[in-house]
């Protein structure tokens, strides 16, 4: 009896261990009538998975959902790259990064949902696709170019420093003569807003000038909804492609939310608009009281 009682501890033990072992990797399922591929178990989504995916329903796919008790931590590179007719995606809130080229060329995907989990996104990671509306949380790291040539975005919320690659983008004011000066690294346009940029702030550190996170993608009509420093975001935008190599640059209108609901609006980097009163002239413009709050929407036109 005894021996039997060990015996069904260890089958009862293997059966947990291989029970485990198999959940410890993703798993899914796919429905042809809809199109859905629906994921589960844990860990990452590895190249090797998206390619057994993609090999086994290629561009069948129009959506991809996860199960409720999924514990999928990352989408790996390129995993859906070039899934063509693929939609919609709903991320759960246990993924922590999506890396590169992950949803690259997939033309007709137009819904993304980044969850505050999501601590970095990586190159080019939603590049070529129909995104219309994407919210970065404040805590994610993005990667450059990772909206490139996305024809239909329309709205973007992110802060200041997700705008730009790490490193692209800022002009420290103890490197403005190694940069700017007679043997210049940097472009003469830049150079000479940088400069004015510190004789008019004394005390900033830094400079924004540049940002690859859009690439190539027209921004005419994309609103950018800027969480921070009215005047960070607004140095980020005007020289939003400098170091893209696109070389676009426009005009700007920038409409701040104030802390009472009221907006602050700017036209062409001059406000004209404060609390619902129109400013006419600079002189009204310099009477006007200190702004707060921390939402600045930018868009070129």
């Amino acid at each position: 009896m005894r021996n039997q009682k060990v015996l069904i501890m260890m089958i009862v033990a293997n059966l947990l261990l291989s029970t485990t072992t198999l959940r410890a990797e993703p798993t899914w399922t796919f429905e042809p009538s809809s199109g859905t591929l629906t994921i589960g178990g844990d860990g990452a989504i590895s190249w090797e998975v998206g390619q057994e995916i993609r090999s086994a329903y290629g561009t069948n796919i129009k959506h991809v959902v996860f199960t409720a008790d999924s514990n999928i931590t990352a989408i790996g590179g390129s995993v859906f790259q070039n899934s063509y007719n693929l939609e919609s995606v709903t991320l759960p809130n246990t993924i922590t990064s999506i890396s590169g080229y992950a949803f690259a060329g997939c033309s007709k995907l137009t819904s993304i949902n980044i969850p505050n989990s999501v601590t970095s996104i990586g190159t080019v990671a939603f590049a070529d696709t129909k995104l219309t509306n994407v919210v970065i949380p404040p805590s994610t790291g993005t990667g450059p170019g990772m909206f490139d040539n996305c024809t239909e975005l329309k709205e973007v919320t992110l802060s200041p420093s997700q705008l730009s690659h790490p490193g692209s983008a800022r002009l420290y004011k103890t490197d403005f003569e190694e940069k700017c000066g007679s043997h210049p690294t940097l472009s003469s346009d830049v150079c000479a807003d940088a400069r004015a940029y510190f004789e008019k702030n004394p005390t900033a550190d830094h400079f924004w000038y540049a940002s690859s996170v859009f690439g190539t993608t027209d921004l005419s009509n994309v609103m950018i909804n800027c969480r921070g420093d009215i005047s960070e975001c607004e140095a980020v935008m005007r020289y939003l492609n400098y170091g893209t190599g696109s070389g676009q640059k426009g005009k700007y209108n920038l409409v701040q939310k104030l802390d009472d609901g009221s907006t602050a609006i700017y036209r062409n980097g001059k406000l004209v608009s404060f609390k619902g009163k129109r400013i006419y002239t600079v002189k009204e413009a310099d009477m006007v009281t200190s702004q707060t709050g921390n939402t600045v929407k930018i868009r070129y036109k």
